[in-house]
């Protein structure tokens, strides 16, 4: 199996017990999980991922939203799958968050199975061959 690598994906979570929680549960599950909490963190990251997992509220001057548009504009990130994961339920959000180019948009809670089972159909439909 050399030459094989886990599927690397990059949760970027504002609360604490949600990024170390997921990614607990997908670095059990075979991912290389990079738990950041800012878009500025994630912008440096980005470009090593697989797949990336945003909230919408996050700290610092740029939010999820903004972090999408950030990473379809750039040629490094802009095929990467984005699952947006967050507690905003208003349909402006998601209609925001799907506008900036994301790819699926989950409401928490969210139970890390389900979140898992989504991460892989995503990764299987961009061609993924790491694992």
């Amino acid at each position: 199996m050399s030459g094989l690598r886990p599927p690397v994906a990059l949760l970027v979570q504002p609360e604490h017990d949600d990024r170390e929680m997921y990614a607990e549960f997908l670095t059990y599950q075979g991912l290389a999980a990079i738990p950041v909490s800012t878009a500025r963190q994630a912008m440096t990251t980005a470009p090593g991922a697989d797949v990336i997992i945003t909230g919408v509220r996050l700290p610092g001057e740029i939010d999820g939203i903004d972090l999408i548009a950030w990473l379809r504009r750039d040629r490094r990130t802009m095929n990467i799958p984005i699952v947006v994961l967050t507690a905003c339920v208003w349909g402006t959000e998601r209609e925001r968050a799907e506008t900036a180019g994301c790819d699926l948009f989950l409401v928490k809670p969210c139970l890390p199975c389900e979140l898992l089972r989504q991460v892989r159909r995503l990764l299987a439909r961009s061609g993924f061959r790491g694992q």
